[in-house]
C-alpha cells in the first residue's frame, strides 16, 4: 500500500443490521374480536307450565282447606268419581275441599306422578298457588260385582283409595289406603254409596292429622 501520509481509517460495520424483506404472500391481519353473545337465558318453561296447570287461591288466606288431585278411572254413566269424593270430604270436614288443578293436563305432562309420589317441591309449589293448607294427591280405583243372592238386581261397588297428604310447604304428613264397599242398583248409585264409605273412614284420619 502507498504511504499517502493521510490517517488510515478501517470501515465499520454498520449497527444497524439489515432486515430480511418478509416473503411475498398473504398479508395477516388481526381479527375483530367478536362480540360476546347477550345472555338470551329464558325461565324454565317446565315451572312456568306447572304454574298454569294449577287453580290460583282457590282456599282464602288462613282459611280451612283442602286440595284435591285424584286420578280415576272412567266411571259409569258420566259420574266423575274425584268430584263425588270431594263433595263427600267436604261434608264430613264441614270446610272446603277443592279441585288442585287441571288433572288431565298435570298427568299428561308427568306433573301428577311427581306428586303423587311426594316430590315436595311440587306439593309446595302447588300448595303456594292454590292457597290451600293442605293438599291430598290420590288414586281411586273401583270394581263391580253383583254379590247378593238375595236381590240379583243389587250391585256393588268395590272402591280403593291411596293416598298422600301434604302441608303448606310440601311435606309429607301422612300417606293412607282405604277401602270400602257401596250396594246400589246401578253402577253409579253403588259408587256414590262407596265413596261416602271411603269418606266417613278417611274425615278422622284428616281430622286427626291436620294442624291449622
Amino acid at each position: 500500500m502507498r504511504n499517502t501520509g493521510l490517517p488510515q481509517t478501517t470501515r465499520q460495520p454498520s449497527a444497524t443490521a439489515e432486515v430480511a424483506p418478509r416473503p411475498a404472500g398473504r398479508t395477516q391481519t388481526a381479527q375483530p374480536r367478536q362480540p360476546e353473545a347477550p345472555d338470551t337465558a329464558q325461565p324454565d318453561r317446565t315451572t312456568a307450565e306447572f304454574h298454569r296447570l294449577i287453580h290460583r287461591d282457590v282456599i282464602p288466606a288462613r282459611a280451612k282447606g283442602i286440595a284435591l288431585a285424584v286420578d280415576a278411572p272412567e266411571a259409569p254413566g258420566g259420574t266423575q268419581p274425584a268430584l263425588l269424593l270431594r263433595a263427600a270430604l267436604a261434608s264430613e270436614l264441614g270446610f272446603p275441599v277443592v279441585e288442585l288443578g287441571r288433572l288431565d293436563l298435570l298427568k299428561l305432562r308427568g306433573f301428577f306422578t311427581e306428586l303423587y309420589e311426594g316430590d315436595q317441591h311440587l306439593l309446595g309449589t302447588a300448595a303456594s298457588i292454590s292457597g290451600a293448607p293442605f293438599t291430598l294427591v290420590g288414586k281411586l280405583n273401583m270394581s263391580f260385582n253383583r254379590r247378593s243372592t238375595l236381590d240379583l238386581d243389587l250391585m256393588t261397588c268395590e272402591l280403593h283409595l291411596s293416598c298422600r297428604v301434604a302441608d303448606k310447604a310440601g311435606r309429607t304428613i301422612f300417606g293412607d289406603s282405604v277401602s270400602a264397599l257401596g250396594p246400589g242398583y246401578t253402577e253409579s248409585a253403588a259408587l256414590r254409596t262407596a265413596t261416602a264409605e271411603i269418606a266417613k273412614k278417611l274425615a278422622p284420619q284428616l281430622a286427626r292429622n291436620l294442624q291449622w
